[in-house]
């Protein structure tokens, strides 16, 4: 091949490698990370109060810790608690989130103000439109935490390991069970569509590398030999 003719091809090549340069840089500045949603938990079946703590014949005390491990490490977008409990007095109870950390958020404190039974698929949600100290038992719906306490304390961080759920039933002769206990974590992954495309740019950019040249071989030299005999 010429040098006319390598000249050629790589001024054709040209507006392809600015293309795939194009494709790669609008990758990187747009490539979405979707928010996800993971649920971890489910039912339970634990007294409150617990029989085993001493003021438990009295109608109070605390609950066992409800465990929830979460196996996988992801941060932390945003978190919700989901809370099923059957109590004859739903006013009477503390409920306190810790992280494996044991950074702590407070959803609820008792309110002897108010009378009434049970949370019944009862989400805690820092972004609801009432809070639990508007509502009145029998909770339900989505609520934000007790004022001064709010589960966004937890973003950022990373979800894996133990967290637990502390209830205490803090008046006499009520007695209920915890049903069921959720954590809902959003957080964000990259985007798979995202990825391909950036892989798929840096493979056609590749592609497009020029080959390494070797120096020209010097013009062949043609000598003809004149016989003047």
């Amino acid at each position: 091949m010429g040098l006319v003719d390598r000249v050629r091809m790589d001024t054709q090549n040209t507006p392809k490698r600015i293309a795939g340069i194009v494709i790669l840089a609008v990758t990187l500045l747009s490539t979405g990370y979707p928010d996800f949603i993971f649920s971890y938990g489910g039912p339970f079946d634990l007294p409150i109060p617990d029989p085993t703590d001493p003021d438990a014949q009295y109608g109070r005390g605390w609950m066992k810790q409800a465990p929830i491990d979460i196996p996988d490490h992801m941060t932390i977008n945003d978190i919700d608690v989901a809370i099923t409990i059957e109590h004859t007095c739903a006013f009477d109870l503390q409920m306190l989130l810790k992280s494996p950390t044991g950074a702590g958020c407070l959803l609820n404190s008792p309110d002897l103000s108010k009378a009434g039974p049970d949370y019944t698929n009862t989400i805690f949600d820092d972004e609801a439109d009432r809070s639990v100290e508007e509502a009145s038992p029998p909770y339900s719906g989505r609520l934000r935490p007790q004022a001064g306490s709010m589960l966004s304390i937890f973003d950022g961080s990373d979800a894996f390991g133990v967290w637990t759920l502390q209830i205490y039933d803090c008046w006499y002769n009520d007695t209920g069970t915890l049903k069921d206990f959720q954590l809902i974590i959003t957080t964000s992954i990259p985007e798979p569509a995202g990825a391909l495309t950036f892989c798929l740019a840096a493979a056609f950019l590749a592609g497009l590398k020029p080959a390494r040249r070797k120096p020209y071989p010097p013009a062949a030299t043609t000598c003809q030999h004149t016989d003047h005999s």
